[in-house]
């Protein structure tokens, strides 16, 4: 991720520049207004369920605590349960460190908010009844 990473004026910390600053972000944003274009009154997207079913899992990665994690090997389905120890559950998450200044506050909870609120914001603008949760 890091490689990726262009740097931002530390000032300049908007939408747009958070974008520039991880390039993954833009896909993302083009998602979330995609489904929002899409809406109509007959099948409206509720920000509840864009944010648990799109937003988060979408842009955990690329902003905020998550951002530098390293995730888990995924073991094959069917294996046999493992006994965890307390040493196993209480392991922080590995993560790369962060090398600049950008990448240290695009891990921030300032950044994921102020991308996200953004998200949510155009999302509400169309949301009514959901046809993901029928609400």
């Amino acid at each position: 991720m890091a490689e990726q990473t262009q740097e931002m004026d530390v000032h300049n910390r908007s939408f747009e520049a958070v974008l520039r600053a991880e390039p993954a972000l833009a896909a993302v944003d083009c998602a979330v207004r995609a489904l929002v274009a899409m809406a109509t009154p007959e099948r409206r997207v509720c920000s509840e369920c864009l944010w648990y079913r799109v937003i988060k899992p979408l842009a955990s990665p690329w902003i905020g605590w998550e951002r530098g994690c390293i995730p888990p090997n995924a073991e094959e389905p069917g294996q046999a349960l493992r006994v965890l120890n307390g040493a196993e559950l209480l392991a922080e998450p590995e993560s790369t460190p962060a090398q600049t200044e950008t990448e240290l506050w695009l891990r921030s909870s300032q950044a994921f908010d102020l991308v996200t609120d953004e998200w949510l914001r155009i999302a509400e603008t169309r949301s009514a009844i959901c046809a993901m949760c029928s609400e």
